[in-house]
């Protein structure tokens, strides 16, 4: 029975540092099957270079884009029986402002039904909420939440939270709520992004043992400084500004026509469109971290158990 390991995320829990410096050079030397996900992401220019996406119709199926049948024909052909198959790919957790986001309820369903009759294991990396809550806004405010007037700092972001906690915007941070399913779903495996700089030997060991490794093998992979490094010209969390939001609403309205989502998403790369409405401007003023009673209120909403702890 062919053995797949599938990396969640979440997103921001040095997910490109495991992809790049560790499961691709393992692909590379034939010891697993890396499906990816593994690109390059320029933050100023949002240029993507893609190394290794050979599994992105596993995101399409789960994300409703890509028929079941289609995917487990797509997994036949693409899955080794002498070797471990790993996909990774945090985005699946995320939900994106402006635009259709399917619940983690069906993500998980539609994994479970596209893996099945598989030898399954899943990999989840957590983060405490408010930290993660608080980078990956950074993370998406150029390209979507500064386009949304009410939503454009975060204060206004935590705000919102506070009164619509159910809002799919969301849903990723209340790890107690949607956890419980996919752990009755697969057998699961969680680390913590915390445990890197309090006490990295047992993220090392875990990640390790996932991927039937020697932990010094590993951590001699993980450390060193991999020369696709994302390639990030800003400091620390700078408010960034794109017009992207153009691309995304284009996507939304299209979305329902894939020929002439197709023919006009050629015309638009042609004639360098999608470069200029991708380019970033760097703004002054930095994001804020929360703090005081804003903090007290968001630790008390976001707060969860440890798991495998």
């Amino acid at each position: 029975m062919k053995k797949v390991l599938i990396h969640l995320g979440l997103p921001k829990t040095a997910t490109t540092s495991l992809q790049h410096n560790v499961l691709q050079p393992l692909h590379d030397q034939g010891i697993i099957n890396f499906l990816g996900k593994n690109i390059d992401f320029c933050e100023i220019s949002t240029t993507v270079k893609v190394h290794n996406y050979t599994g992105r119709f596993i995101r399409d199926v789960v994300e409703g884009k890509l028929t079941i049948e289609e995917g487990r024909r797509l997994l036949e052909t693409h899955l080794v029986d002498s070797k471990l198959n790993v996909f990774s790919d945090e985005g699946i957790m995320v939900a994106y402002p402006n635009t259709q986001n399917l619940p983690l309820a069906d993500k998980f369903k539609n994994l479970k039904v596209l893996l099945d009759g598989y030898n399954v294991h899943i990999t989840f990396t957590l983060r405490d909420p408010v930290d993660y809550f608080y980078s990956l806004y950074v993370q998406l405010h150029p390209d979507y939440y500064a386009q949304i007037k009410p939503l454009n700092t975060f204060e206004k972001l935590s705000e919102k939270l506070f009164k619509q906690p159910e809002d799919i915007l969301f849903e990723s941070f209340f790890y107690d709520k949607y956890l419980p399913q996919l752990t009755s779903f697969f057998d699961v495996t969680f680390t913590y992004f915390e445990d890197l700089k309090k006490n990295n030997v047992v993220y090392y060991q875990s990640w390790a043992q996932l991927l039937e490794m020697d932990t010094i093998v590993f951590q001699d992979l993980f450390e060193r400084k991999h020369i696709n490094k994302k390639s990030k010209k800003t400091e620390g969390s700078n408010k960034l500004f794109s017009l992207k939001f153009i691309e995304v609403k284009a996507q939304n309205i299209l979305s329902h026509n894939r020929y002439l989502f197709n023919v006009i998403k050629r015309v638009y790369n042609l004639i360098g469109l999608k470069k200029l409405l991708n380019t970033r401007l760097v703004l002054t003023t930095v994001h804020k971290k929360p703090s005081g009673e804003d903090l007290v209120k968001l630790n008390a909403l976001l707060s969860y158990k440890m798991y495998n702890k």
